[in-house]
């Protein structure tokens, strides 16, 4: 495998806000097996690692300790990637690139649950308003008096309310 040495360039647009940890995500590792150039963000998305999650832990961890999860990681990288003996070198000088120790914690990913923790809450308290306003029709119908469950017999009180009707008897 090919070593690359220089960074990466980003398109412009394509991540609009620039994160303090975009000179390590998009430093190229190297090329991958169809000769192309694979950054840090591929890499780590590759692997399924949200990769600004990722560069915020690692940038939590030692140097030291933070060159050697990289360097495991590229080791793992299908077709080949990581079939050199330079990894531990390219891993060290990504990691460089890191802030130092980030005293904030790693970003949490947009569709995450705690960004959607206001939505959750207001579904909650919609349903616990229904469940309360039900209630509170059940419980006024039965101490009404009113008996829901036995449909009335309206032909039988059509009758009760109904005038009678005059007979005419023959003379």
């Amino acid at each position: 495998m090919k070593i690359a040495m220089a960074n990466s360039t980003r398109g412009p647009g394509v991540f609009p806000q620039k994160s303090e940890f975009d000179d390590f995500l998009f430093a190229q590792i190297g090329e991958d097996g169809n000769q192309a150039p694979l950054s840090v963000l591929s890499a780590l998305a590759r692997l399924n690692f949200d990769p600004w999650v990722e560069a915020g832990l690692l940038s939590r961890l030692s140097r030291g300790a933070a060159a050697e999860k990289l360097a495991s990681m590229i080791e793992s990288l299908p077709n080949g990637v990581g079939e050199t003996r330079d990894v531990p070198m390219v891993a060290a000088r990504l990691i460089a690139l890191l802030p130092a120790r980030s005293a904030f914690p790693a970003p949490v990913p947009s569709g995450s649950a705690s960004s959607n923790l206001p939505a959750i809450a207001l579904g909650l308290a919609m349903l616990a308003m229904l469940l309360g306003a039900g209630w509170s029709v059940i419980h006024n119908q039965a101490h009404s008096g009113l008996d829901v469950a036995q449909p009335t017999n309206h032909a039988a009180s059509d009758e009760a309310i109904r005038a009678p009707t005059p007979t005419i008897l023959p003379q």
